[in-house]
């Protein structure tokens, strides 16, 4: 295939959202490295959203174990009792080959295990529920943004489906898409990717940046965004309109495998060949134990930390190796040195992106400190050298800036956002060229160049480039390389049906089109016979998943939600059972708290009046256990729901669920339709005179009987552990005097040795009162050793 000529690139528009009316609010997520962080956008400013541990950023780190799934920051805090099965970093993996050279390299350090899956994409392997469980990292991923997608439901008491997720600048198309499926697989919608340095920009621009100030006020400002996380490098130009409404990207540039954790994992690899070195040991071996590798990490960390703020930090770990601990010091110098070659790259990616501006650093009006690494010394001084006067800014938390414009990017995408948020316009582009492969030397021609805005649409004409070709086969590649064995392939596909004609007669138009998430579509058309072919290039269309591997997934994490929400249910109906179990006399069945709690279900009240008042019935007398009884009223009156519910669950499963897992057979309550929990009536039975108001009396008896006699196994039950427990308690007792006899025994020898050796010394030497002394000595061993008690 050869070019002709081509067209110019038009810039498209965006296209206008779907109002979320109905559907919550739509929130921000900085998916990141390391940590995330969800926000919204309210009352004119934006708020991060606290998790269950009331933090602010969210460890995307998932834990499995023999029963149960954590994620977050209960998974962190196991991660060293647990490390195969705990995982981390997972966003160095997505979108990605198992063979790509940086995951090769990261898989020396991870504690877990990755291994090569279908089509050599990475999958992570754990034990899960006593099975070995494969995930592929959008699993994994979808796994933190459900945890932060709760999170915000809960904190603004309604459902969240919406959502803006960002990316790293330099994400490639499959890494995009996969970032999509992960959102999918999390039961999100989302609405856009956007890039976390203009997410950033977004957020210092609209309540951080001055309004109209600089030397080029009129024009807007220009601000660079140095956004250096856990994993990645992002530095972008971008140019903040006068009504600090319109956000215009020039340029970026950075890396994606250049953030925090390779900081640590310097340190790490540094103090592995210190201790090797110190002791003699083989590093294979050291490298081998992950649960001190873990622990070496996490000290590493720590020492990073304190770095920023201390001249010098110490890091210990108990029994690195061999029962040998690891106890050194690293100066700030020292850590500079280690990663010198990193904070280099870190000043080359603003360079770069000045370049690529065709802009001087004198033009930049402010720089923008995002991601927690940026918070380091001697990459905030580096920076100063580079900018020399200019002052780095950091007025909006660089922990939190990227998940606060996100926030107000899906607030003016969502429509529910105020004033402020409406006009919000953010002109974004595609920073890796992309094009085709022309001719049989692997030449690529660019159809879209780097830092072109996106959306935008371009078409560009090619014909053959052999005679009587009658089809041609169109590979789409990703990147700045001159040739194509140098950049990346997204995908191909074949135009057939062209008629036979010399080389250059054909005429085919070649059209490539970038939505707003950068997700790319290319048409391909044979303008003499109107013969066509098209492919979407997404993460489906090659190395990544296909759209019933996404939908599996999405049910997969859907059913587990179903069975945790079961689970939880489960456990407060116990709690229940075992409260109401005590709060019963036995001796009488028709006492005052039945007899109220029968007035109140036959007196007609709705489900919540109901409740309020089952409340107040106990709040005064068990205040700390009313929200068991909250549980206990509405598992009792949705009885028939919840077994329903249990029982499609369970065919869903394609296993039947025992009574354990059943809510109502945990309340012993039989599911016989002619009766109602604990004398409940409906309204309609009542009207149609179908049930007589003696059935609720009988109904309570009923489980009043059924309770007496589960409490009646109950104290059974009781008496035989009783009984067990002395038994045992006995055995202990004997096992203990055994012990104890055995020790006056040892005891006993040493003493008796000591008593010869002082009875025949010689005595010679000795004034009359050291011969008293000894005289007393002898007497208290005599006693000691010949009391007939013992």
């Amino acid at each position: 295939m050869a070019a002709t000529s081509k067209s110019k690139t038009k810039p498209g528009t965006a296209p206008a959202p779907a109002a979320a009316g109905g559907r919550g609010p739509a929130v921000g997520i900085d998916l990141g490295t390391t940590y995330s962080c969800v926000a919204v956008r309210r009352h004119n400013r934006s708020e991060v959203i606290t998790n269950d541990q009331g933090n602010r950023l969210t460890p995307s780190c998932v834990a499995f174990t023999a029963v149960d799934r954590f994620v977050g920051d209960a998974a962190e805090n196991q991660a060293a009792l647990n490390p195969s099965n705990t995982v981390f970093e997972v966003k160095r993996l997505i979108g990605r080959r198992f063979s790509d050279e940086s995951v090769q390299e990261d898989i020396k350090l991870w504690p877990f295990k990755v291994v090569a899956g279908r089509d050599d994409r990475p999958a992570i392997v754990v034990q899960h529920e006593g099975k070995v469980r494969q995930f592929v990292p959008e699993e994994i991923s979808a796994m933190v943004l459900t945890k932060l997608r709760e999170a915000a439901e809960a904190y603004l008491g309604e459902a969240v489906k919406d959502a803006v997720v960002t990316v790293p600048v330099y994400f490639s198309n499959a890494q995009r898409q996969a970032t999509l499926d992960a959102g999918a697989i999390a039961g999100l919608n989302v609405m856009r990717i956007i890039h976390e340095p203009s997410a950033a920009a977004i957020a210092y621009g609209l309540d951080k940046m001055p309004k109209a100030s600089g030397s080029n006020a009129a024009g807007g400002r220009m601000v660079l965004i140095f956004d250096l996380g856990g994993g990645t490098l992002d530095v972008s130009l971008l140019s903040v309109g006068p009504g600090v409404d319109t956000f215009e990207v020039k340029a970026a540039a950075g890396d994606t495998h250049l953030g925090g954790a390779d900081f640590d994992n310097e340190m790490v690899k540094h103090f592995i060949k210190e201790f090797v070195r110190k002791h003699g040991v083989v590093e294979g071996e050291v490298m081998r134990n992950q649960k001190a590798l873990r622990r070496l990490r996490t000290a590493c960390e720590r020492a990073k930390r304190m770095l920023s703020f201390m001249p010098q930090a110490g890091v210990e770990v108990d029994s690195l190796h061999d029962g040998i601990d690891l106890c050194t010091k690293i100066s700030r110098s020292q850590f500079e040195e280690l990663n010198k070659h990193l904070f280099v790259k870190c000043v080359d990616a603003v360079a770069k992106c000045l370049r690529d501006a065709g802009m001087d650093k004198d033009a930049v009006n402010d720089v923008l400190l995002v991601g927690g690494s940026s918070r380091i010394p001697r990459v905030q001084s580096m920076l100063h050298e580079f900018f020399q006067e200019k002052k780095l800014r950091q007025s909006v938390n660089p922990d939190e800036a990227v998940a606060y414009g996100a926030a107000i990017q899906a607030a003016a995408l969502s429509g529910g956002g105020e004033a402020d948020t409406k006009n919000v316009v953010l002109r974004d582009i595609k920073p890796l060229s992309l094009g085709i492969e022309v001719r049989d030397d692997f030449t690529m021609s660019v159809v879209i160049p780097r830092n072109t805005f996106i959306p935008t649409k371009n078409v560009q004409r090619y014909t053959t480039f052999h005679d009587n070709q009658t089809k041609v086969s169109i590979k789409v590649f990703e990147g700045e390389g001159a040739s194509t064995m140098d950049n990346t392939l997204l995908g191909n596909f074949v135009l057939a049906g062209i008629p036979r004609a010399p080389r250059g007669v054909p005429r085919i138009d070649v059209t490539f089109d970038i939505d707003t998430n950068g997700v790319l579509n290319v048409y391909a058309e044979d303008i003499d016979t109107g013969e066509k072919n098209s492919i979407t290039i997404t993460n489906h269309s090659r190395d990544g998943l296909n759209k019933e591997e996404v939908e599996r997934m999405s049910q997969e994490a859907r059913s587990y939600n179903k069975r945790k929400r079961v689970r939880s249910l489960i456990t407060s109906g116990n709690m229940a059972s075992a409260w109401l179990l005590n709060s019963i006399d036995p001796v009488d069945g028709n006492n005052k708290k039945l007899d109220r709690m029968n007035k109140v279900y036959e007196s007609g009240m709705s489900d919540d009046q109901i409740t309020n008042n089952a409340l107040e019935l106990y709040a005064s007398e068990h205040n700390d256990k009313a929200f068991v009884l909250h549980h206990v009223w509405n598992v009792l009156r949705h009885e028939r729901k919840w077994s329903a519910y249990v029982k499609r669950l369970s065919k869903e499963e394609g296993k039947e669920k025992e009574n354990s897992e059943n809510p109502s057979s945990v309340l012993n309550i039989e599911h016989d339709s002619s009766q109602r929990p604990i004398g409940h009536k409906k309204a309609k039975d009542e009207r149609n005179g179908k049930r007589k108001s003696s059935e609720g009396i009988s109904t309570i008896n009923e489980k009043l009987e059924k309770f007496i006699e589960a409490r009646q196994m109950a104290t059974i039950d009781r008496e035989k552990m009783a009984d067990l427990q002395e038994s045992l308690a006995n055995k202990k007792l004997e096992t203990a005097k055994l012990a104890h006899k055995t020790a006056r025994e040892k005891t006993k020898c040493k003493m008796l040795e000591m008593y010869k050796e002082l009875l025949f010394a010689s005595t010679s030497q000795l004034s009359e009162e050291a011969l008293a002394e000894r005289e007393k000595a002898l007497e208290s061993m005599r006693l000691s050793l010949f009391n007939k008690d013992d």
